[in-house]
């Protein structure tokens, strides 16, 4: 299923910056405690300025927003169709207007080494948020097929984030690890 292609995709990129790089574990006893995007990368030796250390980190914090819905809405849509009430549809309303009320736009400005990452970001945020407003218009309509409305813009959403997900990789590569003693 789609969603769960999504899900994985999120969450892998949203808890990069929580997981501690080869290089820095190898190199201290106690290695620091990483919070962003941007200490992941200079921990793991990539020069980052203090322009694209901002950039990174708030644009990292729009699309922990936009993950952590998209997941819950992954969630909701999981429900058995018997067991979808009022309750459900307010908690799907809810989590789709948290969408619908953010500005797809809303990135910070970028300094030129990342814009084009930032219009990636602005590309595909722009298309979960036209999805999300399909679906909204759907489920307050009352339509089961509500999922439907918005599969075309997901979709180009999902594009969006694997071309974000490869101009991310191509810029910052993702460290190799040490060969251990034996292999």
């Amino acid at each position: 299923m789609i969603w769960r292609r999504l899900a994985l995709a999120l969450f892998g990129f949203a808890t990069l910056a929580l997981v501690r790089g080869p290089d820095v574990a190898a190199q201290t006893a106690d290695p620091p405690i990483i919070t962003t995007f941007s200490q992941y990368l200079r921990a793991n030796g990539y020069n980052v300025t203090d322009a694209e250390s901002q950039f990174l980190d708030a644009d990292e914090q729009i699309q922990a927003i936009y993950t952590q819905t998209l997941v819950n809405i992954d969630l909701l849509a999981r429900v058995e169709a018997a067991l979808r009430g009022d309750e459900w549809r307010q908690a799907l309303a809810g989590e789709l207007t948290r969408i619908v009320n953010m500005d797809p736009n809303g990135a910070p400005a970028a300094p030129p080494s990342l814009q084009r990452l930032r219009d990636l970001g602005i590309d595909q945020r722009t298309h979960m948020w036209r999805a999300a407003r399909a679906w909204l218009d759907a489920v307050q309509a009352g339509d089961p097929e509500w999922l439907q409305r918005g599969g075309e813009e997901y979709r180009s959403g999902m594009a969006g984030m694997s071309s974000w997900q490869q101009e991310l990789v191509s810029r910052y590569p993702p460290p190799q690890a040490e060969p251990r003693v034996g292999d």
